[in-house]
């Protein structure tokens, strides 16, 4: 059933995509591409490099007292390879289990697990405060629907819902809590009862962090939101390789709008047809040329699949360290500092 819904979603994505470049038109997409040149091309992959080591600071404040234990030039390959994994999956979620085992060398599992876990609500965090400043500065300004807004300020509310009950989840107890919740449904197996005591090893290890390194966390908060910054950059500088009129209120307004859409429909896999139709309806909202907008989707998504490629370079070398042995659910020793 799952997978069933992934086809259909990338075909819908497909299809969207294969008719905006129809209804567009190749030869202008090119033409805009060109203007941008291997030049602008290479400045546009280089900044993500911004963007990635931001993200891998945030990452790294969340292994606590540890964080000495791995380098940041190994918890940079690492983030790419996983990050790789979850731009090919609609769920977003098998490649941060990749991240944790590629950790196993130096971190139990349950340990790279917590850090990822605690990870993914700080990110999400940066992400909430970054849509919600830039809307606050950028919507004022605009000239919306009210039915627009409305959708805008429903979004807003779920999403920090949402992002309340994951955080509340964790501090009571996540993995654990979800355990039981199958049990109570019946969904009983050899392999749940082996992950009890690895759940509650993880629960401990993200409780003890909440409880140690609150002002880690809020750092690590401040660096994903660094991270989620740059793409304003990234915009302001295509608009000027597209040799249109740019400001930063124009680059605000177009990533903070394009970050909201790509969250509301993260399950489409590779946010194929999202990146560029996001992109038609939001300039065609802030009422610039629609063609600008899809070459621009067509950039970020090259520069999108320039980083895909690196980190799955990077994961086939790691490979090898994750042996089918050491792949397994492990725990570390209660009162282990975290």
């Amino acid at each position: 059933m799952i997978r069933t819904v992934q086809v259909i979603l990338f075909l819908l994505g497909s299809a969207i995509f294969l008719f905006l470049w129809h209804e567009i038109g190749a030869g202008e997409v090119w033409q805009h591409i060109q203007t941008l040149g291997w030049t602008g091309m290479l400045v546009i992959v280089g900044l993500a490099i911004l963007t990635h080591v931001a993200n891998t600071c945030g990452w790294r404040l969340t292994f606590g007292e540890q964080r000495r234990m791995v380098s940041l030039r190994r918890l940079f390959g690492v983030r790419l390879a996983g990050e790789a994994i979850n731009y090919l999956t609609p769920t977003a979620l098998g490649g941060d289990v990749f991240k944790a085992i590629l950790l196993k060398g130096t971190f139990p599992l349950t340990r790279g697990l917590a850090t990822v876990t605690i990870a993914k609500l700080s990110q999400t965090l940066a992400l909430g405060v970054f849509i919600l400043g830039g809307v606050s500065i950028v919507g004022p300004f605009l000239t919306l629907s009210l039915r627009l807004r409305m959708g805008i300020a429903l979004s807003l509310v779920g999403g920090a819902s949402l992002l309340g009950i994951f955080f509340w989840l964790q501090r009571r107890g996540l993995f654990s809590g979800s355990l039981v919740l199958l049990d109570r449904l019946r969904i009983r197996g050899k392999l749940l009862g082996r992950m009890q005591e690895p759940a509650r090893l993880l629960d401990q290890n993200i409780a003890a962090f909440y409880r140690h390194h609150h002002k880690r966390f809020w750092g690590s908060v401040g660096w994903f939101f660094l991270g989620w910054s740059v793409g304003v950059i990234e915009i302001y500088l295509i608009l000027i390789f597209f040799h249109l009129p740019a400001t930063l209120f124009t680059a605000l307004a177009i990533e903070v709008f394009s970050t909201l859409l790509n969250a509301v429909l993260f399950f489409i896999p590779g946010k194929l047809g999202v990146q560029e139709g996001g992109k038609v309806l939001i300039f065609t909202l802030l009422g610039l040329d629609p063609v600008h907008g899809f070459s621009l989707g067509i950039v970020r998504r090259i520069r999108e699949l320039i980083w895909v490629g690196i980190g799955l370079l990077i994961l086939a070398v790691y490979r090898t360290e994750a042996r089918p042995e050491e792949t397994g659910i492990d725990g570390t020793p209660e009162g282990s500092p975290f």
